[in-house]
């Protein structure tokens, strides 16, 4: 076998990619195969909702493609912080199991990814999860390797304490309809701001005590 080949077939079967005949977004080139990343996003990146623009926009330009739909093979937190934006905690074991979209992409999408979810800013870290690929039966099926952008270490710990009681499987239409936008905040604070002013606020008194296996070395 042509060597050149048999590393995109290699490629190909490392991450899921599909054939480059059948790729409905016309996305072609081995390099390409080889360097996508598989993100799962579950919040406002998803079709419908408030950031999906730079997806589309990354298809457009043929940095991206859908790859389906998905939950996470084990649980976790998902929770809506300041202004109703969606957080995904790194709590595996706790909170339900998250659905949402998988969407292979380039380098250059990664990083238009990354600055939109501020990983250099302390806002959010992208972490390996395991995931279910769902079929339209929406029965659990086939297992994929995946990348997630989860709520930085900085805070995990105190936004479990404080959203432990509203954990979500899904960021909904019903979920997100208090989401404000970015252009609609405060700009005198940025985002970390926004989090611990959010974070400072008093609980409901009726909010179940924290799990004492909840510490900062899950985090």
């Amino acid at each position: 076998m042509n060597t050149g080949r048999a590393d995109q077939e290699k490629a190909i079967k490392k991450t899921g990619n599909v054939p480059l005949e059948s790729n409905s977004y016309g996305v072609c080139g081995q390099k390409f195969a080889e360097e996508k990343v598989m993100v799962f996003v579950y919040g406002t990146l998803k079709r419908g909702f408030g950031n999906h623009w730079l997806v589309e926009e990354m298809i457009a330009g043929g940095h991206a493609e859908f790859v389906g739909m998905a939950r996470s093979e084990v649980r976790y937190p998902l929770v809506c912080g300041p202004y109703h934006v969606p957080f995904l905690l790194y709590l595996d074991g706790f909170g339900e199991h998250v659905f949402g979209e998988v969407y292979a992409i380039d380098a250059h999408a990664l990083q238009r990814f990354d600055e939109l979810e501020g990983t250099t800013k302390g806002h959010y870290v992208r972490r390996p999860i395991r995931l279910r690929l769902l079929k339209m039966a929406a029965a659990a099926d086939d297992g994929l390797e995946s990348q997630a952008y989860f709520a930085a270490n900085s805070y995990t710990a105190e936004m479990w304490k404080k959203t432990r009681h509203n954990c979500l499987s899904s960021y909904s239409v019903e979920a997100a309809k208090n989401y404000v936008s970015r252009n609609e905040r405060p700009t005198h604070l940025s985002f970390l701001d926004h989090i611990n002013i959010f974070l400072s606020q008093k609980s409901p008194s009726s909010a179940p005590a924290a799990p004492p296996e909840i510490t900062a070395a899950h985090c």
